[in-house]
C-alpha cells in the first residue's frame, strides 16, 4: 500500500466523518428547531386557553352579577309586601281587639274566660320582646282574675299584650293573649263606667 493509498483512504475516512457530523448538526438543528416549534405551540396553547378562561370567568361573573341583582330586586319586592301584610294583620288586631273591648264593655262578652285557658303554655313561650319586668307583669295579669283589675292594669296588660302579639302574630297564644287583654280591658272600663279611648301604646 502505497502513501497515497492512505492518503486517500484517511482522505474518504474524514469525508465520512465529516458526513456524519454534518448528519448529526443537522438532525441536532431539526430537533432543536422542533422543540422550539413545539414550545411555541404549547405557549400559545395554553395562553389560548388563559384567554378563553378569562372570558368564561368574566361571562360568569357578569351572569352571576345578574342573578344576585335580579334576586335583590325580587327579596326586596318580597319584603315590602310582607311589611304590607304585617302592618294588615296589625290593622286586623286592632280592629279585633277594639271590638272586643266594646263588648266587654258593654256586658255582651261572655267566655272570655276561655282565652285565659288557651294561654296555659304562653309561659314558655313568652319572652322577646319584652323584658324582664314586661314579662313578669304580663305573667301576674294572666294569672289575676278580670274582675280584680284596675283601668290602669287593663291599660298595662293589653299594651304589654299588644306588643307580645306584634313580635308573635303567627301563633295562636299570642292572638288568645291580644283577645282575652282586650276583653279585660272592655269590661274594667265597664265596671268603672269610664269611657273607652283608643289605647296608647307607649
Amino acid at each position: 500500500m502505497s502513501v497515497l493509498d492512505v492518503i486517500s483512504i484517511i482522505a474518504a475516512i474524514i469525508g465520512a466523518v465529516a458526513g456524519v457530523i454534518s448528519a448529526v448538526i443537522i438532525i441536532f438543528s431539526f430537533m432543536h428547531r422542533f422543540e422550539k416549534d413545539i414550545r411555541e405551540d404549547v405557549r400559545r396553547d395554553i395562553e389560548g386557553l388563559r384567554e378563553e378562561f378569562r372570558r368564561d370567568i368574566n361571562e360568569l361573573r357578569s351572569s352571576v352579577q345578574r342573578d344576585i341583582g335580579d334576586l335583590r330586586e325580587r327579596l326586596i319586592r318580597v319584603e315590602d309586601r310582607l311589611n304590607i301584610l304585617v302592618k294588615a294583620f296589625g290593622k286586623q288586631g286592632d280592629v279585633v281587639a277594639g271590638l272586643i273591648e266594646q263588648l266587654g264593655k258593654r256586658g255582651i262578652l261572655e267566655g272570655a274566660d276561655a282565652w285565659k285557658t288557651a294561654l296555659g303554655s304562653i309561659n314558655s313561650i313568652i319572652g322577646n320582646p319584652l323584658t324582664e319586668d314586661e314579662k313578669k307583669r304580663l305573667l301576674g295579669y294572666i294569672n289575676k282574675s278580670k274582675d280584680e283589675f284596675t283601668p290602669e292594669e287593663a291599660d298595662d296588660f293589653e299594651r304589654l299584650a299588644k306588643k307580645f302579639w306584634e313580635e308573635h302574630m303567627d301563633k295562636d297564644e299570642a292572638w288568645y293573649l291580644l283577645l282575652y287583654a282586650a276583653a279585660v280591658r272592655g269590661i274594667t272600663y265597664g265596671r268603672y263606667n269610664k269611657e273607652l279611648m283608643p289605647l296608647k301604646l307607649t
